[in-house]
């Protein structure tokens, strides 16, 4: 218990001494925690480890910063922008498994470890770019909107196409089945109409409660918890965590105690679990890793970094999207974060990569998660210049 009170000091601080660096210095706040992470964890100082404890506060604060982003999202403008989303999310899974095909090509891997690897960096982690459009008030904007949407629908088709290829190499058959294929899309659909159903009818009816009664201090609560909970269901139906929670914070966006709930879920997650979350990624990386295998860790985050962003900016320019828009929705699909760990980790498992393929895709997701902060602050003031 002492450690972790310790463990949790130490990233307090940390965090809020590098956000006010980042701050002096007119950068996006999340990179000082990404970097405080590198610093504390075993790259360099040595006085932090991943640790299970660490990565369940960093579990909630994830889910959290989506709830908020949920929240914070204009409805009207999601569906506004869904086309343009769409496509984006399209590009956005091509052109990585196109890149990183003729990366394999020439590494000499196998044909299932290069569409794996593609699979791996077509994954965005919408948390990152959510922070930074938070921070400087577009995540209400055409860019905002097709960013989300973007993240959004590419996560789902990812775990999609990865629970079909995980399916096919683990069997022996030469095809994945009807029957299979319906197995694995149905449990989402059911957790999307219930979702729909709660909030369309169950949820107006218990904000009118609390409204009529005046019991917000009940609201906290009921959200910290729901907050939850989608996101446990979300998983239970084999996707991602953070898309249960970021529909769930959409179905709040509705009521009239969505700036109650706005209020006490960023005071919670501000101020204890999100500096977890993005410390707990820079815990991962390694020096060793890094000294050993740094030409590949280059070409990986490069190619992982292009084929995003040139994947976001063509996919919204089809739609007629302004340049510097584009430009920003490209830089906002850039980040791999949590969704590539969780990915690397499931391919290691099924042994479609090797140990030195996993610790370079680990390192290269984090350095596209460094990196993505800094091409949005850049994309977003030459949109102001």
């Amino acid at each position: 218990m002492e450690s972790f009170i310790i463990m949790t000091l130490i990233i307090l601080i940390g965090t809020k001494f590098s956000e006010w660096v980042c701050q002096k210095l007119a950068l996006p706040t999340v990179i000082g925690a990404l970097v405080m992470g590198v610093i504390l964890g075993p790259a360099v100082l040595s006085w932090l480890k991943p640790d299970t404890m660490i990565d369940a506060v960093a579990k909630i604060g994830v889910l959290l910063l989506m709830f908020i982003a949920g929240l914070e999202s204009d409805l009207t403008l999601l569906k506004k922008y869904f086309r343009p989303a769409v496509t984006v999310a399209f590009f956005g899974v091509l052109f990585p498994i196109v890149f990183f095909f003729f990366l394999g090509e020439w590494l000499n891997l196998s044909f299932q470890a290069v569409l794996f690897l593609g699979l791996i960096f077509s994954a965005t982690s919408v948390s990152i770019s959510v922070q930074v459009l938070r921070e400087y008030k577009k995540l209400d904007s055409e860019e905002g909107a097709i960013t989300l949407g973007a993240a959004v629908v590419d996560d789902i088709l990812v775990i999609i196409l990865l629970s079909l290829f995980t399916s096919f190499v683990s069997s022996k058959e030469s095809a994945v089945s009807l029957v299979s294929i319906c197995l694995l899309v149905l449990p989402k659909l059911a957790f999307f109409g219930l979702l729909y159903v709660f909030g369309k009818y169950l949820l107006p009816f218990v904000d009118k409660w609390i409204q009529k009664r005046k019991n917000f201090q009940s609201v906290a609560a009921l959200g910290f918890c729901l907050c939850l909970i989608s996101g446990v269901l979300a998983e239970f139906v084999g996707m991602s965590d953070v898309l249960g929670a970021f529909f769930m914070g959409l179905c709040f966006a509705r009521t009239s105690m969505v700036k109650e709930v706005d209020h006490h879920m960023q005071a919670i997650g501000s101020l204890f679990f999100m500096p977890f979350f993005f410390v707990s990624i820079g815990l991962s990386v390694q020096f060793d890793v890094v000294k050993n295998n740094f030409w590949l860790i280059g070409v990986v985050a490069i190619l992982a970094i292009l084929s995003k962003q040139l994947g976001g900016y063509l996919g919204a320019k089809i739609w007629k999207v302004k340049h510097q828009v584009a430009m920003v929705v490209g830089a906002g699909m850039v980040s791999r974060g949590e969704m590539a760990l969780i990915l690397v980790q499931i391919g290691y498992k099924h042994k479609l990569i090797t140990s030195t393929m996993y610790s370079v895709c680990i390192v290269a997701a984090i350095v596209t998660t460094l990196v993505s902060p800094f091409l949005m602050k850049k994309m977003i003031s030459k949109q102001k210049n």
